[in-house]
């Protein structure tokens, strides 16, 4: 049977579907919880990793989904017992497990972000003689309590907690704008953003659907996410929740944009951007993936050429995956999954370890998603692993 780090990954047939991800601390103790029908949660005392086993058949997406979820409930159930505060450590490395007809399929994916960042753009006007024209005087920046709250936004990487500060940035700027009086919410949201969209146009930085920009903030930002991520009564979004991180995130970009444009035309801040485009980061990451190669390695050094393919299916905008894999024969080359090389002919590109010991009994088809994630650095942060 195959293990993980002395888990019992694949056991039988009931669990041939599952998923592994690394905690942010070990565990102290040893727990099993059931989540009847959908599977269970294994944690082991001294192991780094969580498991979910699930009890139902699922494709590769599916067992992320489900096995996260009841991973987050496991951990939960954990915390409030008293057994230990633990928490993923991110979700860039991940062990899954599931079946293609009679085929187990395990998949090892990983990934990287990778930075880039555009310096400060000098420009030099000059006269008909030749003469260069010094640039307009800058305005003072006007110092704002709301700096504190994007400040904090910026610097977590959790994106509830990210939200919830960038919202108070953009009470505490509106409120600079047109203070609140004793009126209720939505109503001042209104009066403030009609204010600032009379002065300076918020379609440049926030797209409306309606045609109503003022509008289309409110029930976006405000409606739909703000207060379902305040309060926790009815409709609200679930902290680390796959699909509500994602609607979490959108918003967040949206409403970044809106605050520093704000911030930009009231108290006079220049937030440098600029970075590499996503159709730019596409090419370069096929062509320095297509000429590089693949390597699998043992406990014991032995190592495998594996073949690979860039894996459009798994990318998308700002992140790009190539996927290796291997069979039959070729499996039972190595003892077991302990690392991989990807190189060309000067360097390695990228490398990864896993942590303990992956063995592959059973498994008769190993794959590996290795992919590169753009973060361009001199814009708002838009990238989260929480």
């Amino acid at each position: 049977m195959a293990t993980l780090s002395g888990f019992n990954i694949i056991d039988s047939s009931k669990h041939s579907f599952g998923l592994a991800v690394l905690l942010s601390s070990i565990s102290k103790v040893n727990e099993i919880f059931p989540f009847p029908p959908n599977g269970q949660i294994e944690i082991q005392a001294n192991n780094p990793y969580i498991i979910a086993k699930l009890n139902s058949k699922h494709n590769m997406n599916d067992t992320l989904i489900e096995g996260h979820d009841l991973i987050l409930k496991g951990l939960d159930i954990l915390c409030a017992s008293g057994k230990g505060d633990l928490s993923i450590r991110n979700m860039k490395e991940i062990i899954s497990w599931w079946k293609e007809g009679r085929d187990q399929v395990l998949r090892w994916t990983i990934y990287e972000m990778l930075g880039f960042s555009i310096g400060p753009v000098k420009v030099e006007i000059k006269d008909n003689n030749g003469n260069v024209i010094p640039p307009p005087k800058q305005p003072k920046i006007i110092y704002h309590e709301c700096m504190r709250y994007f400040r904090l936004s910026q610097i977590t990487d959790d994106v509830f907690e990210a939200f919830r500060n960038l919202y108070l940035a953009f009470e505490l700027i509106l409120n600079f704008i047109e203070p609140k009086q004793i009126e209720r919410e939505r109503i001042w949201l209104k009066r403030a953003l009609n204010t600032a969209n009379s002065k300076h146009q918020l379609v440049r930085v926030f797209e409306p659907i309606t045609g109503n920009v003022v509008s289309d903030i409110i029930n976006e930002i405000y409606t739909d996410i703000r207060c379902a991520v305040f309060h926790a009564k009815k409709s609200y979004l679930i902290p680390q929740n796959l699909a509500d991180k994602e609607k979490v995130q959108k918003g967040f970009i949206k409403l970044s944009n809106l605050v520093v444009f704000l911030m930009e035309k009231y108290l006079n801040t220049r937030n440098l951007t600029g970075g590499m485009t996503y159709f730019a980061f596409s090419n370069f990451t096929q062509a320095l993936f297509s000429k590089s190669e693949l390597i699998f390695s043992d406990s014991s050094n032995n190592s495998v050429n594996v073949s690979k393919k860039y894996a459009p299916e798994l990318s998308s905008d700002g992140l790009s995956f190539i996927l290796g894999s291997i069979d039959g024969p070729n499996i039972k080359k190595i003892n077991d999954l302990k690392g991989f090389i990807l190189r060309d002919s000067n360097k390695n590109l990228f490398t990864g370890e896993i942590e303990g010991v992956l063995s592959l009994e059973h498994i008769d088809r190993l794959e590996i998603q290795i992919g590169l994630q753009l973060n361009n650095l001199n814009q708002p942060k838009y990238l989260f692993t929480l």
